[in-house]
């Protein structure tokens, strides 16, 4: 009886169910700024579907609570959704290491990371997309994994293209999934076939929509406001100043250019760019700082030292895992792409104040971690075990 129990798999749910206890314990339900329109448009939805032109680009978030919200009115079911949503994320996380490397200590690692990086869990508790978003990220990562380690199965590419568009519109930088998803289908397409011309319309046609995508997506953000202010974390200038505030903010040179509203967002930050170079390198390079480091001034130590010592790690190993032969082509190809949509998505528009952003990051970066931590404790261990 006991061979058919994954004790592993039970002792990380177990540790799951402990973990989100604690927190929804500590945190309950929380409401801030955001959660108001994503709670007005679900409720809006009701007298029929529309577009709006800032928020449907979380649709996938809105349509989430809307669904809750036509069985349950309170706010508590859209929080214990969360919580059992997450709890599939880990497994998914699991099942995604064990399918990529065949190797439980891996499927334990990422998931366990996954579940001891306490603010992803956190994040449940709270009206807001990045429960969600996080959730559905694990979920697609297992689903693209296993429809790859089982060719041919219609009914699973179709569950798997429709769980992606899901995630992809729960959250703006949900576009690094299709990117990723896409940047594996053009690689694929290209060792496939040798027509020339074919390869250019295909990287015309997919950088093309891409970048419409990204375009339409930017025209309700407030990119060059942001620019002129020079902040790194969104809405610092709007709070009292003071010492640890202004290590949060680049000041702009007095000649700094600004393209007129007139041209596309796309367009705007390009030029912008082009005229701004040392300006704009600044502002990008330290909104990735602390977008990668998840540390800030206001912060604690604790808070600082425990994201340091939790993530360098990851990053180090991620770094090995992509570095190294025995990872496939297409994992490193996709990893590298979500990484980097992601990491320029912030670095052209803004970091936030409590580092939600990094969360759908994470998932990645565990599983690649966890690829290579085994093999490095193991030869460590060797080593210190014949000595």
């Amino acid at each position: 009886m006991l061979k058919v129990i994954n004790v592993p798999l039970l002792l990380v749910s177990a540790l799951y169910c402990g973990v989100s206890i604690f927190l929804f314990h500590r945190y309950g339900v929380k409401i801030v700024n955001d959660s108001e329109r994503y709670l007005v448009y679900a409720n809006d939805l009701k007298h029929g579907f529309y577009f709006d032109n800032h928020n449907f680009w979380y649709i996938g978030y809105v349509l989430f609570i809307f669904i809750i919200q036509l069985f349950y009115k309170g706010l508590l079911a859209i929080v214990f959704t969360q919580y059992f949503l997450s709890f599939i994320a880990v497994i998914a996380l699991y099942k995604t290491a064990l399918l990529l490397f065949n190797n439980t200590r891996s499927a334990v690692i990422s998931s366990v990371s996954y579940i001891l990086f306490f603010e992803i869990p956190t994040w449940n508790s709270y009206i807001l997309c990045e429960s969600l978003y996080c959730s559905l990220t694990c979920i697609s990562l297992y689903l693209l994994t296993l429809s790859y380690s089982r060719p041919g199965r219609v009914y699973l590419y179709l569950l798997t293209a429709m769980v992606i568009c899901i995630t992809a519109l729960t959250k703006p930088t949900g576009i690094a999934l299709i990117g990723a998803v896409l940047t594996i289908v053009f690689v694929s397409f290209w060792k496939s076939h040798k027509n020339t011309p074919v390869r250019i319309a295909l990287v015309l046609i997919l950088s093309t929509t891409f970048l419409l995508v990204v375009n339409r997506m930017l025209f309700t953000y407030q990119v060059m406001e942001n620019y002129q202010l020079g902040e790194i974390i969104y809405a610092i200038t709007s709070l009292p100043h003071n010492k640890l505030n202004s290590l949060l903010i680049i000041d702009p040179p007095k000649d700094v250019y600004i393209p007129s509203p007139n041209n596309p967002p796309l367009v705007r930050i390009v030029i912008f760019i082009l005229n701004n170079p040392l300006y704009f390198l600044k502002l990008f390079s330290s909104k990735l700082f602390y977008f990668i480091f998840h540390i800030r001034p206001y912060w604690s130590w604790t808070h600082n030292l425990f994201s340091l010592l939790f993530l360098l790690p990851f990053y180090f190993y991620s770094l090995r895992a992509l570095a190294k032969n025995n990872v496939r082509p297409e994992i490193k190809i996709f990893a590298a792409t979500y990484v980097l949509i992601h990491c320029a998505s912030i670095g052209v528009t803004s970091e936030d104040w409590d580092g939600r952003f990094l969360m759908p990051l994470l998932p990645v970066i565990f599983l690649l971690g966890a690829s290579e931590i085994p093999v490095t404790f193991i030869k460590v261990f060797g080593r210190f075990g014949k000595a």
